[in-house]
Order: structure tokens, then C-alpha cells, then sequence
């Protein structure tokens, strides 16, 4: 290469640094550098954790029939006053047949829904597998619970979810070949069941409900604003009649009764009233709820917390006392990993 040449493209090569050199001391000078960090943004809840105890307006229903009984309703099904919830049968052969034969009839009548009912225009594919998977889990808790009359009601839920399934995804057309197998075996199971020998019925309307714990008259829920912590602390057990068939869950709102520690009291009566409760077993999301009453004996004291709530599901008509997450509200910032929130 020529030496003049190579000579000019150095110079120029030397310029242009020069000048990149200079840019960045202006910069530099003018403008201060700050470090940066990753911001995440998150979602707190202000908690209080205790043990709470459930207060609803139960009805027990006698059974003034004799024999074994047969259930015509299922747990956390609505009743009407007036309504059957059991008919009694002579023996248990009898009263088991007649509770296959409802089952039966129950897959039955889904089956004969399921084909006349067009599938893919009413609901999707996702919706169907998380009613199979929310199945599942049901069935699971209750064998787990040991509530052996709740396992066919939930038994049929899941088969009538996975045939939904294959209705929508084409791998069945029709059930007339299973249609036919149930009517025969409910035709079989009719002619060697007794007659019912008499029929339970109950007064009032709500939500009904075959086991009682004994807890149902524990304390008062027509006089909560009475209710001290020693009450809560001294709840009894009562040993359930023979000859009780259930019980109805009447009324909208029903209460949890809890303990608080004195700084968790004052933190409660600061708040506005609303609140949310998760419950340990009985429910996999929070639900709403209203502060009804906090009473201090002293404001040393620890209180006694009634919450007010009015949504209710199977599951959580039968709970009665569980470790519960009491939310007082969310609060959504940036969080620093390093630093905590902004």
C-alpha cells in the first residue's frame, strides 16, 4: 500500500475516535448516570390470620317414619318448603336398590339431554375440561371426607362432563346403546324394590343438607350482637337424635365468629366494613364479606370478630370450623427485588 495513503486513512481512523472521545466527556459531564433495576409489579393483601367458626339459621328435620331412609335430594341441593328430601323403605336391600335406581336415572336423564342438546355452540372445550378437572377434585374431597352421600352426586357431575366431552369432540354421535343398558337395568332394579313405606318432607326453604354435626344450636344466630369470646371459646358439641333425617340452611347471610389479638381489633375498626374470607378447606378462593361486630371486653383485650356473609356453595354449607385468611384489602405497586415496593 501506498505510504501516503495508508498515512491519510490513519489520520482519519485517529479523527474519528477523537471525536467519539470528545461526544462522550460532553455527556458525560452534562448528564449524570444513574444504575438501573428491574421493577415487577405486584399485588399485596393486608391479612389477618385466625380459626373461624361458621353460624347459620339451621333447621334439623325429623324423621318420624320407621325403616331405612333413601335420599330424593342431593347435599347442597334448594328445597321448598313442603318439599320430599327422603323416602323410607323397609330394609336396606330395598333403600340401597332405590337409591341406584335414582342414580341410575339421573345418568339417564344427562345422557338423553346430551344428544338432543347441540354441544359446540353453547360451550367450549375449555370449559368442559375444567368442569372434568373441578370433578375430579370433588369426587377426591369427598372420599377423602368420607361423605359417602355426596360421592354418586358427584360421580354423575363427572360423567356427564367427560360425555360432554365426547360429544364435542366427535368421538361419540349418540348413547343409544348406553340409553338402552340403564333403561333395562333401572327396569330390572324396579321390579325387586319394595314400595317406599312413607316419605320425609320439610318446612321450610334453603339449602338442604343430610349430616349434622351437632353444632347446628351451638350458638345463637338470631342473637349474634350478644355473642361474647367467652361463648365462641366455650362452644359445645351436642350429640345428634337418632331419629334426625338432616337439616335446611334457611336465610341468605350467615356468620364466621372468630378470635383477633387487640392491635388486629383496632386495625379492623379503622377499615371500612368490607373484607374478604378464604377458608383452609371448604373453598379455593377468597370470598366477600362484611364486618359486623367487634367486641372488646377492654382495649387490652383480644375481641371477638362476626363476619357477615351471604355466598354460599355445598362445600361451604357443611364447613364448620376452619383456619380462615381474613382480607382487608389489596394494594397493587411496583416491587425492586432488591429494594421491596414502590
Amino acid at each position: 500500500m501506498d505510504k501516503l495513503l495508508f498515512r491519510r486513512i490513519l489520520m482519519i481512523a485517529l479523527s474519528v475516535l477523537a471525536v467519539v472521545y470528545a461526544a462522550y466527556l460532553l455527556i458525560s459531564t452534562n448528564f449524570k448516570m444513574y444504575p438501573t433495576e428491574n421493577a415487577v409489579q405486584t399485588t399485596v393483601t393486608d391479612k389477618i390470620y385466625s380459626n373461624g367458626f361458621i353460624i347459620r339459621d339451621e333447621n334439623m328435620i325429623q324423621n318420624n317414619t320407621s325403616g331405612v331412609l333413601s335420599y330424593t335430594v342431593h347435599d347442597g341441593d334448594e328445597v321448598k318448603a313442603g318439599g320430599e328430601i327422603a323416602k323410607s323403605y323397609a330394609n336396606d336391600d330395598d333403600a340401597a336398590s332405590q337409591s341406584k335406581i335414582s342414580a341410575l336415572q339421573e345418568q339417564l336423564s344427562d345422557l338423553q339431554t346430551l344428544q338432543k342438546t347441540s354441544t359446540a355452540g353453547n360451550i367450549g372445550i375449555d370449559t368442559i375440561n375444567n368442569n372434568i378437572n373441578n370433578n375430579i377434585i370433588s369426587q377426591i374431597r369427598s372420599i377423602n371426607d368420607g361423605d359417602l352421600a355426596n360421592i354418586d352426586n358427584v360421580t354423575n357431575n363427572l360423567l356427564y362432563s367427560i360425555n360432554q366431552r365426547q360429544i364435542y369432540t366427535g368421538k361419540a354421535t349418540n348413547f343409544n346403546d348406553r340409553i338402552s343398558e340403564l333403561q333395562a337395568e333401572i327396569a330390572t332394579l324396579e321390579g325387586k324394590t319394595g314400595k317406599s313405606t312413607g316419605n320425609i318432607t320439610t318446612e321450610k326453604s334453603g339449602c338442604f343438607l343430610s349430616h349434622c354435626d351437632g353444632y347446628e344450636n351451638a350458638l345463637d344466630y338470631n342473637n349474634l350482637d350478644r355473642l361474647t369470646l367467652s361463648d365462641l371459646d366455650n362452644v359445645k358439641q351436642t350429640k345428634v337424635s337418632g331419629n334426625i333425617a338432616g337439616k335446611v340452611v334457611t336465610g341468605l347471610k350467615w356468620y364466621v365468629a372468630c378470635k383477633v389479638t387487640a392491635d388486629e381489633a383496632t386495625r379492623l375498626s379503622l377499615w371500612d366494613g368490607s373484607a374478604t374470607v378464604l377458608f383452609s378447606d371448604a373453598s379455593s378462593e377468597s370470598i366477600p364479606a362484611t364486618i359486623k361486630r367487634i367486641y372488646q371486653e377492654s382495649k387490652d383485650s383480644d375481641a371477638l370478630l362476626i363476619l357477615e356473609c351471604d355466598y354460599m356453595n355445598s362445600d361451604l354449607a357443611q364447613a364448620r370450623q376452619e383456619p380462615i385468611e381474613i382480607g382487608l384489602g389489596s394494594y397493587t405497586g411496583f416491587e425492586n427485588q432488591q429494594k421491596g415496593y414502590s
